[in-house]
């Protein structure tokens, strides 16, 4: 081989290589932080001390919904022609109109898009309570 060829496929992979990667974007839920969380009795300060800020909120009925999101993404070269990986989660604490928390679940997808793996293709993995009881 020369070594005008040789170049060649030495760029060749250092390029594939640069193709490959991981990335992530949010906190991903770690479930021992949630020991720490009682219905009834925390309040949504502490959840946002523990959690940080949330990614969004919303009102419903009088309840705020604190959300926060994590997604983690895996791709190498061959996601040029097939797919890119994900991996989302969304954690959400219910806060009743006194400021306590009420309930707290999260949920887990995963999911491809890419040019010849589709789009869309989101299967939720699960749902899990995260708090041992509902407070009305």
């Amino acid at each position: 081989m020369s070594n005008g060829k040789r170049f060649v496929g030495l760029i060749s992979l250092c390029t594939l290589s640069l193709l490959a990667g991981c990335v992530t974007e949010g906190v991903e839920a770690q479930k021992d932080k949630f020991t720490l969380i009682q219905p009834g009795v925390t309040t949504r300060t502490l959840v946002e001390q523990s959690f940080g800020t949330p990614d969004a909120v919303d009102t419903v009925e009088g309840k705020s919904i604190l959300i926060y999101s994590y997604l983690k993404t895996s791709a190498n070269f061959l996601s040029v022609f097939g797919s890119l990986d994900y991996n989302r989660q969304s954690y959400q604490f219910v806060i009743n109109p006194s400021g306590k928390v009420e309930s707290c679940v999260l949920q887990e997808y995963h999911g491809s898009s890419g040019v010849f793996g589709g789009a869309g293709k989101e299967q939720p993995v699960k749902a899990t309570p995260l708090l041992p009881t509902t407070v009305q």
